[in-house]
């Protein structure tokens, strides 16, 4: 901490302004590392003090370091009293990895710990130079020796881990690492990578990616209701209703259905699908909306706009596409793999210098759709 100024605070800062650099002086605004292109697009270096960066609605309400609150203390990189990211304190593992990444980088000849504390407790506009760019972009990848720090980190987990975490990683990262180099073709869920050892863990990521593709659909199908609201705000749950969302109906009871017929006993998850795959379809839309409660709730047999509605301009089909249909990554995943699957993977490509590429194939794909 520099100048009294807190944890949140100065990372935040730091993120908002690596996302700057990216977008000014780089022109990755598009690129999916880079949050905040909007809020960003017309800030100008004359704005880049740290008073100012640091204040409330410069930066976006979700930045990226909130997302390492789990990661940090299970790599043992942060000794952590609780998941807040106030009370971190880096350990040696993480000291040595931070060290590791400045010492590649000497903005004007100081050290990126100078650089940065000098525009923390100053109240001017940090100056701006190639090197710092290539250091705090997101865009940009790690330098070698950081690298190499944190794959270790990754094999090796943190103290505080369990033994069956740590083993789960490593055949996740030999299996990211096989499709990284050509040597796993695009899988189902009726083919185990014999990279993943544990037959459980298999069963526990199909499971994982059945439930949330219910929850996907279930999602869907309360939008559905949400564009079928009148003016208003009152739908009734009667038989009309139950045949205008039967497609939506359909997609989450056979999602709900393929989750229960692995065997999973997590008691929420089954709960939650017992109650999608009820004998009435009234019974599941009173159900579903009563467990929303905020943009819908339920009112005896009536769904009434809740405190967080919005008005839609325009109605969806009443045959509301399915989830199942757009859960699976274009790379070949199995359907429905968890989003942290598909970011270890997209780690392990970052570490290998590749991810760019990656990136630039997806929207080359895209654009000539």
């Amino acid at each position: 901490e520099h100048c009294g100024r807190g944890k949140l605070e100065v990372a935040n800062a730091i993120e908002a302004l690596g996302c700057w650099l990216a977008i000014h002086h780089q022109r990755a605004g598009q690129d999916p590392r880079v949050r905040g292109n909007r809020k960003l697009a017309n800030v100008t270096h004359e704005q880049l003090a740290y008073a100012h960066v640091k204040r409330s609605g410069f930066y976006v309400s979700q930045p990226m370091r909130m997302a390492t609150v789990q990661a940090l203390p299970a790599l043992g990189l942060v000794h952590a009293s609780s998941a807040r990211f106030n009370v971190f304190t880096c350990t040696k593992a993480g000291s040595d990895l931070v060290q590791a990444y400045s010492n590649a980088y000497r903005p004007w000849n100081s050290s990126m710990e100078a650089v940065l504390a000098e525009w923390i407790c100053g109240d001017k506009p940090i100056r701006v130079a190639h090197t710092l760019c290539k250091a705090l972009a997101p865009t940009e990848p790690l330098p070698g020796e950081a690298i190499g720090q944190l794959q270790e980190c990754l094999q090796r987990g943190g103290e505080a881990e369990s033994a069956e975490d740590t083993a789960r990683r490593r055949n996740l990262l030999a299996w990211a690492e096989a499709r990284r180099i050509g040597k796993v073709d695009d899988l189902d869920w009726g083919q185990r990578p014999h990279v993943i050892t544990s037959k459980p863990h298999w069963h526990d990521l199909e499971s994982g990616a059945r439930f949330f593709i219910a929850r996907d659909s279930a999602l869907e199908l309360l939008t559905f209701l949400e564009c079928l609201m009148p003016a208003d705000g009152v739908l009734r749950v009667d038989a009309t209703l139950c045949t205008q969302a039967r497609g939506a109906l359909a997609s989450l009871r056979r999602a709900a259905h393929a989750f229960l017929e692995l065997g999973h006993t997590e008691p929420l998850a089954v709960a939650f699908c017992r109650e999608c795959t009820a004998a009435g379809d009234a019974e599941v839309l009173r159900t579903l909306v009563a467990r929303d409660g905020l943009v819908l709730r339920l009112r005896g047999d009536d769904i009434v706009a809740g405190s967080a509605y919005v008005a839609h301009s325009s109605p969806l089909s009443a045959d509301a596409p399915s989830a199942e249909s757009e859960s699976a990554e274009p790379i070949g995943w199995p359907a429905g793999i968890s989003h942290r699957v598909v970011n270890l993977f997209r780690l392990n490509l970052d570490m290998h210098g590749e991810l760019s590429t990656s990136f630039a194939d997806v929207a080359t794909e895209e654009a000539t759709e």
